[in-house]
């Protein structure tokens, strides 16, 4: 990577690094190995209990809540996450079901999400549950290792409103592994580990 360029550069060129590699894994029907790393410091999935992963969910578009400036950051950390979620032996719906079925019935696509939303985007898109995420962190650092990457990622019933499960994953290169390298690597091993906790929940 290349630490010369401006910040929001670098950003860009990392995001789209990431989603490159994980759809080319995905495109070769097996999602690739996922790096040998067990011993990162990202905070634990939250309480042990194990869930029911509904039949269909769909996954919102993820909110950038980070301090990165840039524009694309949610839209692509979502297909990020959608790509890897359909490793899972659910049904995963992508946001682009939610706008379409919100255009066919001529309504406004929600921007907050309260119990009468989610009802209604059950409603409309016959998913079950539905995910929102949060992209926390997202910043290169100035040497290798230094990059740091955060979700925040809650499975929510469509229908009650209740939560099912919920994980953070905040990390930087030297935290997980000191062979990786740069922002791209790790945003994508972020995603790997936070869907690998959801299907060890199960």
């Amino acid at each position: 990577m290349n630490r010369g360029r401006s910040g929001a550069s670098v950003e860009r060129c990392g995001i789209l690094a990431a989603a490159a590699l994980l759809l080319s894994s995905v495109a070769a029907g097996c999602g690739g190995s996922p790096p040998p790393v067990e011993t990162d410091t990202a905070a634990p999935a939250a309480p042990a209990a194990t869930f029911s992963m509904p039949e269909k969910v769909l996954v919102l578009p993820f909110e950038n809540r980070s301090e990165s400036r840039e524009m694309a950051l949610g839209t692509l950390m979502t297909e990020l996450f959608v790509s890897q979620l359909r490793h899972l032996p659910t049904t995963i719906i992508a946001p682009s079901t939610l706008v379409s079925a919100y255009a066919d019935a001529k309504r406004p696509v929600p921007t907050q999400y309260d119990l009468r939303a989610l009802n209604e985007i059950a409603d409309l898109t016959g998913c079950d549950a539905v995910i929102l995420g949060a992209v926390t962190q997202y910043a290169s650092g100035r040497s290798l290792g230094d990059d740091r990457v955060g979700f925040d990622v809650r499975v929510i019933d469509a229908r009650t409103g209740t939560r099912l499960f919920a994980t953070t994953f905040v990390a930087t290169g030297k935290d997980v592994d000191p062979t990786i390298r740069g922002i791209d690597q790790l945003t994508l091993l972020g995603v790997r580990k936070v869907t690998e906790r959801i299907a060890r929940a199960r």
